[in-house]
């Protein structure tokens, strides 16, 4: 490196008098020797040297400091001549693998490929090309001389090709028409993933849904709102929203794992890895939830049957008078009568909560419990002929209710 700060300012290379091109601070400290770059009195204003036999790589015209070839960590394309010659520095392409290519298929799609992977933006030139920009013109460059030195006739010389990876570049009108069918490819590429995780979305919907019968009636009877039918009514479809689910979950898996079918060198056939990552945590995702919705009314009867142990062994007692009460007393206990009742149609601790809550809301209940295991329940009433009130909202809740008889 050196340093002429009397030189005049000038767009050209200080030593060979090439035209000099921009480069970012960032080109210079990706590539340039951290002890050469350590040096410098800034990264900014620096222009890349494309001379051939010149040994400056980077000259800033504002300050006249120079780094040179041997200061930087790769092989400069414009400045070698032996093997390997690289052209493409973000996917490793060298003019021998693209000579090598043509020889043996007397094509090559290098440039279509490298073209893709730029689209999808997995290109890094600033921080990989010495020169600081795209390397398509390069690759064009090498697969003309490749075809030169193996007489291949250039079938595509007359079609123009962008010099840019970018997918800003203004296209020209001639290629207008290409620009709007990679653009629909690209397109169909990324409905696959997208497909994927809309039908892993609607797989724990429907899981939800499926699981209503359980949760449903809880969460209505907790903010106060009668849960008549609603337990029977998403019971009755459970197996259907289930097999939807099923159906939805391996849809999912399917268009977001399959092997796209693409053509060499098109869009999807170089799939985005961290797109195709996210796809796939997010479909893991989904899965667990959908479990959890699925199996709901397994584990939560489990946790019912624990925590409510004590209440499930023994039938509510029954209130009886006060016998060391006198006989002035004015605090006389209400009477009730208990009544065991059979209960069809429960299939899972969560529907016998619900149903237990909804019974509670009687106004003629004083206390009642339904038992998923034994499939009935106590209910403690004030009145006997309120019986037939719980045997309607048993029957409104989706369930078939009777009287137990007396053996």
């Amino acid at each position: 490196m050196t340093t002429n700060p009397d030189k005049p300012v000038s767009t050209h290379c200080p030593a060979c008098g090439s035209m000099g091109k921009a480069v970012k601070p960032i080109t210079i400290k990706s590539l340039v020797d951290p002890a050469a770059r350590n040096k410098l009195t800034t990264l900014e204003g620096f222009r890349f040297c494309p001379g051939p036999d010149c040994e400056v790589a980077y000259f800033n015209p504002d300050t006249g400091e120079t780094i040179s070839k041997a200061d930087v960590t790769v092989r400069i394309d414009q400045k070698e001549t032996d093997p390997p010659q690289p052209v493409c520095y973000c996917f490793n392409h060298t003019a021998q693998s693209i000579h090598d290519e043509l020889a043996k298929t007397g094509k090559c799609v290098v440039f279509d490929e490298i073209s893709a992977k730029c689209k999808q933006g997995l290109d890094r030139c600033a921080q990989t090309n010495p020169q600081g920009s795209c390397c398509l013109a390069n690759v064009r460059a090498a697969i003309k001389k490749a075809q030169t030195d193996l007489g291949i006739t250039d079938t595509a010389k007359d079609t123009p090709q962008p010099d840019c990876c970018s997918t800003s570049c203004n296209p020209s009108p001639q290629t207008a028409s290409q620009t709007a069918s990679q653009t629909t490819t690209q397109m169909h590429a990324a409905s696959p993933p997208r497909t994927g995780l809309w039908a892993s979305a609607g797989a724990v919907l429907t899981a939800a849904i499926a699981s209503a019968c359980c949760w449903l009636p809880l969460l209505l009877i907790s903010m106060g709102v009668s849960a008549a039918g609603i337990g029977g009514f998403f019971e009755a479809y459970r197996p259907i929203f289930l097999g939807v689910t099923v159906a939805l979950l391996a849809t999912g898996f399917y268009l977001v794992f399959k092997k796209p079918r693409c053509a060499p060198g098109s869009a999807c056939a170089t799939p985005n890895p961290k797109l195709r990552k996210l796809n796939a945590a997010m479909l893991v995702f989904a899965t667990i939830w959908v479990l959890a919705f699925a199996l709901f009314p397994n584990y939560l009867g489990y946790f019912l049957n624990n925590t409510n142990a004590a209440s499930t062994t023994s039938p509510p007692a029954v209130t009886q008078p006060d016998q060391t009460a006198g006989a002035d007393s004015t605090a006389a206990p209400i009477p009730t009568r208990t009544v065991q009742l059979d209960i069809a149609g429960m299939t899972c601790a969560a529907c016998a909560t619900g149903l237990s809550a909804q019974i509670n809301t009687l106004p003629g209940v004083q206390q009642a419990h339904v038992d998923y295991d034994t499939q009935s329940a106590n209910v403690q009433l004030r009145n006997p002929s309120d019986v037939d009130a719980v045997l309607t909202a048993i029957s409104d809740f989706g369930y078939q209710g009777k009287v137990r008889q007396s053996p």
